[in-house]
């Protein structure tokens, strides 16, 4: 409580002079902004920039997240707005307040607060501490500085920082703060207020008088403190220092006005030229809720011109928004407006409030018709208008007052020409058309109203001698020249009700309940916006000459480029791209629309009327820069060049940014990606946070950049790095160590195949081994010793017939006894390498050439190596019976071998040219030949590969056998039983 006291007090005797407050200067002033005026033609001067009233004020209280009280506002680098105070540090992005250094802060109240060129934020404090913040890092800077309540820093263009506190001034130099004296031309006990001029001098008020610093000057100026008040913001000389009770720093808005608060006040000064002379206005901003009294206890105003004021009722922020709202001297409702010959706006109010002319000067009419929901402007000036004194004729400041449109039968007793009217329209032969509910559309040609339609139209519109009428039943009907044309809704918009036409550059514009179209060489075309916006009761519509379309609804106005609108028109599945003003930009419930030549844009609301530059649109503040804040909880806004390493086992990763979006948070859209993980950008939702899950270790990358209001993207987006720790499992390590185990596993089954194979081929030979003794030992025996016995008994038998007959019995059982013999050889011979297949080979093809007409060649590549016992069998067993089949079966003119011996394996291909092979009618074992099933059993024995297939020419068959060298070739074993 006792601090509290101190910063009221200091707040108080800012001032110590007597107490006359602002009231001479307010009196002043208000004397030339006075009263409306209350009879026809009494004028009143258009403001030459926004007041007060043409603001857009917006509230944050302690609801919102704001500290209860507000000492000190500044903006550092990055645009955030950095509050302090008894509760102590705060930054505000438009959206969230946020608490900041709470355990690095000293105990004490924060008087001021302020952001330098450089990235530092400054902090004083009421006893005099100050605090230097730099990438997150806070500094004790008070090295030189006397206690004394610090109440603004400042840093000129050299880069030279200035602080004053109660009791003097001080410059900072070198890590140290030394006091300012005469050779600076400033030497105070006691200060004021300070502030900045529309020119970036810094100003300190003190009981002398007033001191300025220009930029890029050494010494500081004195003046008398009235007249620093008139040069901070080129005021008339009739602008005075207030005296008594400045509350806070005095502070210059964008547009030039200075914010003067005091005790109980806050007044807005600034300048009026538009009489000729400079004048004095003075502006009293109004509490909340309208009470006249407002104490301020922080005032600030920021790089994108929004004004900070901080009072006991929360934190208020004034700034200027997109459509400027027209200042009125009484109120409207609902109005209808047009422009006449000399570009001067009329608004007619559905209300009782009289027509309003606004031109140079700001007029009323009350000799014109109130409750005026219709309203024309003609080709000679004119501007009818129908109200509760029936339908006028304004020109050349006289009044011209014609009957209403008759009702006849049961519509008469209903109808009332003030509260019927629909629409009303000039036609370029100078007659008026009035549509009215209860009498439909009719034409004044000057002496009688003519009916032209019984039904009430939505819409009228002109388009040479043709006329154009909208009906709610969603008719369009066309009068031309007497010939009337109507499309429904199957035949012409389809857009339900029809509530306005507008002839453009492009065509007829319609809106309608349920979307807009253009007909345009005699088609209708729909269309429709990004994100299927559909522009569903869309109120009017508007295509400037440069081609821009300009749609109102209750949601604002629509704006869309001549360059969208026309893709949109050449492309009908072309979604048209838009930019939406809302009531953010100063616009709502917006109705009519209206285009000046000089290219200013009119738009009436429920409750007045507001503007924009159609043709040279005030830019959208440039999208705000992103900032990382935290990723899964961790605070990473001052990591610097450092990159996080998430836990072991993440899988989910929760990533939130900031962006300074003071202006318009509600228009600033985010958009984000990870990559390696998103193929696209993601737009964000309202949360502004990017929520990843099943992530796996490794180094990734997020990007993520805001736009602007007008939905144009940032340059750059902002990137930030990270990783995930792996667990052990998740190691490259680990992961290789299994790679080698699992390669040892199959190596270790690939070897064990190998033997396995090579173990069988051992048994075959051992086999065949004990087969050739066995053959030999009994069946060979027998039959040599039954042979010696027939030759005996041959002997015995006399020459003859029958002795013939046994001699040639005889001869054939001795050479099956010799065939016998050579088998027994050649199983014996297996248990010893075989080198000469290419002989055999050639052996086998000569005796076959002796009884086929098949011309034989071989072609025999590499060194010529020995097979080894177990497979040379197999080998040749299967080369035997592709070359017997080729000579046999093919009807081949020429049969070619093409044996390979290459290092890695043994490669044997056979090729005729003969009728192809039939595969299916290949020989069988069960044939006695051993056919293709007993080849494909021999080469998985040996554990080669083999093919057939038809030959590379196209006629004749090619049969490929392929062996690996370990298997086939002899001493390439790997194991041994």
């Amino acid at each position: 409580m006792k601090k509290l006291v101190q910063v009221l007090t200091l707040m108080v005797f800012r001032h110590t002079a007597s107490w006359c407050l602002l009231m001479g200067v307010t009196i002043l002033a208000s004397a030339h902004a006075a009263a409306a005026p209350a009879s026809s033609g009494q004028s009143i001067t258009k403001p030459a920039f926004e007041q007060l009233s043409q603001l857009k004020r917006t509230l944050f209280t302690v609801k919102d997240g704001l500290p209860s009280t507000i000492y000190a506002i500044t903006e550092d680098r990055e645009g955030y707005l950095w509050l302090g105070g008894p509760t102590g540090l705060f930054r505000f992005d438009g959206l969230n307040f946020e608490p900041m250094f709470k355990e690095q802060l000293p105990a004490e109240i924060i008087t001021s607060l302020y952001g330098d060129r450089d990235g530092n934020l400054w902090i004083g404090g009421l006893h005099g501490n100050v605090t230097r913040v730099h990438e997150g890092v806070t500094e004790q800077v008070g090295r030189g500085l006397s206690k004394g309540t610090i109440m603004s820093f400042k840093q000129m263009t050299d880069g030279t920082l200035w602080v004053v506190t109660s009791s003097g001034v001080y410059r900072f130099v070198d890590g140290a703060w030394h006091r300012a004296d005469h050779s600076d031309g400033i030497d105070v006990k006691f200060v004021w207020v300070t502030g900045t001029g529309v020119d970036g001098s810094y100003w300190i008020f003190a009981p002398d008088g007033a001191y300025r610093l220009r930029p890029g000057a050494k010494r500081f100026e004195l003046t008398s403190a009235n007249q620093g008040i008139v040069a901070m913001a080129n005021l008339p000389a009739t602008a005075a220092y207030p005296s008594g009770g400045v509350t806070a720093d005095l502070i210059v808005d964008r547009q030039g006005a200075l914010w003067i608060p005091t005790n109980g006040k806050l007044t807005r000064l600034h300048t009026d030229n538009m009489s000729g002379q400079a004048q004095l206005v003075a502006e009293n901003v109004m509490g909340v809720d309208n009470h006249s009294d407002i104490q301020v206890t922080a005032d600030f105003s920021d790089s994108q011109g929004n004004v900070w004021v901080a009072t006991p009722d929360g934190l208020e922020q004034f700034r200027t928004t997109r459509f400027v709202p027209l200042v009125l001297p009484l109120p409207v409702f609902w109005p209808a407006i047009t422009e006449d010959n000399t570009q001067a706006l009329w608004v007619a109010s559905a209300s009782a409030t009289p027509p309003i002319r606004v031109g140079t000067n700001v007029s009323v009419h009350p000799d014109l018709s109130g409750s005026s929901p219709c309203i024309a402007n003609g080709p000679d000036g004119s501007v009818w208008f129908n109200g509760d004194k029936g339908i006028q004729r304004y020109i050349h400041d006289q009044v011209i007052t014609i009957p209403a449109p008759p009702a006849t039968g049961q519509q008469a007793s209903l109808a009332n020409p003030k509260q019927d009217c629909v629409d009303m329209r000039l036609a370029p032969d100078g007659s008026l058309w009035v549509s009215m509910r209860f009498t439909g559309v009719t034409r004044w040609d000057g002496h009688v109203w003519s009916t032209i339609d019984p039904k009430a139209a939505t819409s009228i519109q002109f388009d040479g001698t043709r006329a154009w009428l909208a009906f709610l039943s969603g008719n369009l009907t066309s009068i031309d020249q007497g010939k009337l044309s109507t499309y429904s809704s199957r035949s012409g918009p389809d857009l339900g009700s029809l509530r306005k036409l507008r002839l453009g550059k492009s065509g007829l514009w319609i809106a309608g309940d349920d979307g807009i179209a253009i007909r345009t060489a005699d088609r209708f075309i729909h269309l429709v916006g990004m994100n299927g916006e559909r522009f569903q009761n869309a109120s009017g519509l508007l295509q400037l000459s440069n081609g821009d379309l300009w749609i109102s609804s209750a949601r604002g106005v629509y704006r869309a480029s001549a360059a969208d609108v026309q893709s949109a028109l050449s492309a009908p599945d072309h979604s048209l791209r838009f930019t939406l003003f809302d009531r953010d930009d100063g616009v709502e419930d917006a109705k009519n629309l209206v285009v000046s030549d000089d290219g200013r844009l009119w738009v009436s609301m429920r409750q007045g009327v507001a503007w924009i530059d159609a043709l040279q649109m005030p830019p959208a503040p440039q999208a705000a820069h992103v900032s990382i804040e935290s990723i899964n909880d961790h605070d990473v806004r001052f990591s610097g060049a450092s990159v996080p390493a998430l836990e072991k086992g993440t899988r989910s990763v929760t990533i939130t940014y900031a962006a300074a979006t003071l202006s318009d948070p509600a228009k600033s859209r985010f958009r984000f990606l990870l990559k390696g993980v998103d193929e696209d950008w993601q737009l964000a939702s309202d949360r502004r946070a990017a929520h990843y899950a099943n992530l796996g270790p490794g180094q990734y990358t997020f990007e993520v950049e805001a736009s602007n209001a007008d939905g144009a993207w940032a340059a750059q987006p902002t990137r930030f790095a990270f990783q995930i720790l792996p667990e052990f499992y998740q190691t490259w390590w680990f992961k290789a160590l299994c790679a080698a185990v699992v390669l040892a596993g199959l190596w270790l089954l690939h070897l064990m195949r190998i033997r396995h194979i090579h173990a069988q081929l051992d048994a075959r030979t051992r086999e065949r081994e004990s087969m050739a003794r066995d053959f030999h030992d009994t069946i060979l025996q027998n039959f040599q010793s039954l042979l010696l016995h027939v030759q005996v008994a041959v002997q015995s038998i006399p020459e003859g017939a029958a002795r013939q007959k046994l001699d040639k019995a005889l001869s054939v059982t001795e050479n099956a006894l010799n065939e016998g013999r050579d088998k027994i050889g050649e199983l014996r011979s297996l248990a010893e390498p075989m080198e000469d297949l290419s002989i055999d080979i050639s052996h086998l093809a000569n005796r076959l050439n002796e009884m086929y007409p098949t011309e034989f060649s071989m072609n025999v590549e590499g060194e010529p190596r020995p097979l080894n016992a177990s497979a040379a069998s197999d080998v040749h067993a299967i080369v035997g019976e592709l070359i017997t089949n080729a000579f046999r079966h093919s009807q081949a003119s020429a049969l070619h071998v093409e044996l390979h011996y290459d290092r890695s394996e043994l490669n044997i291909t056979v090729i005729d040219d003969g009728r192809g092979a039939d595969l299916s009618a290949l020989p069988s074992e069960n044939s006695g030949h051993w056919g293709l099933q007993g080849i494909r059993e021999r080469t998985r024995r040996v554990g080669g590969r083999f093919t057939i297939g038809v030959a590379p020419s196209g006629k004749g068959t090619r049969a490929n056998l392929k062996i690996p060298a370990r298997f086939v070739y002899a001493g390439r074993r790997l194991f041994h039983r």
